[in-house]
C-alpha cells in the first residue's frame, strides 16, 4: 500500500472514482439521513449562503444550489474541484470555487450554513486553525453540519486487526492511518465527548450528535441514532453559533 502523507493528495489521486465509491447501500442510506437532518433544521435553503468546506466533487453543493442556496466550494484537491466545476456548470452564477485547504480560508463573508461532510475535521492537518476559521465564517444563528470518523470504530478495528503499538498510538493521539490500495494518510477520530469539548472551546452549541447510517430508515436514524454513538463508523453532528453563547 502506497503511503501518501496528505489527505488531499490521496483524494486528488482517486478523484476519477470518488463518486462511484459512495454508491453502495450504506452511503445511499447515510445521504438520506443527512438530507433529513438538514431539512429538519433548515426547512428552506432559498437564498441561504452556504460554505461547503471539503466540497469534494460537489455532490452536496449540487444539492444545496438545487434547493436555492448560494454556495462557496472549498476543496484542496484540484482534481476533485475540477469535477465539481463540471458538475455545477449550469449553476455557475450560484457557485464560487476555491482550491484551498480549510486551514487557509480567508474570506470576509459570514455564512448561514457551514458544511463539513466527508469527515473534514478528521482529515485536516491543523484542527484548531480550521475551527478558528469556522468561527470567523459564522454569525449568530449559523448552523454547522458535519461528520467525523468515530473513535470507537477505530478502536474496534485496532483490537481486531491491529497490534499493540497501533492501540497505544490510537489511545495517545486518537489518530490512525486510513485509506485503500491507492494510498494512506493519517486521520483523526472523535468521540461524542470530543465534540462536546470542541463546542465548549470554540463557544458553539452542540445541538446534536448521532450515529450515521446505523438503520436502513433515515427516520429511525434520526430518532435513535443519538443512543448509538459508540456503534457507528461515522458520527453526524450539528452545531450552532450564538454570539452570546
Amino acid at each position: 500500500m502506497r503511503h501518501i502523507e496528505k489527505s488531499y493528495e490521496y483524494y486528488n489521486s482517486i478523484a476519477h472514482i470518488y463518486d462511484e465509491m459512495y454508491l453502495d447501500k450504506y452511503w445511499e442510506n447515510a445521504k438520506k439521513q443527512i438530507k433529513y437532518v438538514l431539512k429538519s433544521y433548515i426547512s428552506d435553503f432559498s437564498d441561504k449562503k452556504v460554505i461547503d468546506i471539503g466540497a469534494g466533487t460537489g455532490q452536496w453543493s449540487q444539492w444545496f444550489v438545487q434547493n436555492g442556496a448560494q454556495v462557496v466550494l472549498v476543496e484542496p484537491a484540484w482534481n476533485m474541484l475540477e469535477i465539481a466545476k463540471e458538475k455545477l456548470k449550469n449553476y455557475s452564477e450560484k457557485c464560487t470555487f476555491i482550491c484551498e485547504k480549510a486551514e487557509n480560508i480567508q474570506l470576509d463573508e459570514k455564512f448561514d450554513v457551514i458544511f463539513l461532510f466527508g469527515d473534514v475535521l478528521s482529515y485536516v492537518e491543523n484542527i484548531e486553525k480550521v475551527l478558528n476559521n469556522i468561527k470567523k465564517l459564522s454569525k449568530d444563528g449559523t448552523y454547522i453540519f458535519g461528520t467525523v470518523d468515530n473513535f470507537y470504530s477505530y478502536l474496534r478495528d485496532v483490537i481486531i486487526y491491529g497490534e499493540k503499538s497501533d492501540y497505544e498510538y490510537l489511545k495517545k493521539y486518537k489518530k490512525l492511518p486510513i485509506g485503500s490500495e491507492y494510498g494512506t494518510f493519517i486521520a483523526r477520530a472523535f468521540s461524542e465527548e470530543d465534540l462536546i469539548e470542541i463546542s465548549k472551546n470554540f463557544s458553539l452549541e452542540l445541538v446534536e450528535v448521532s450515529a450515521l447510517g446505523i438503520f436502513s430508515d433515515e427516520t429511525l436514524n434520526f430518532k435513535y441514532g443519538k443512543y448509538l454513538t459508540k456503534e457507528a463508523e461515522h458520527l453526524l453532528f450539528v452545531m450552532k453559533n450564538h454570539e452570546k453563547y
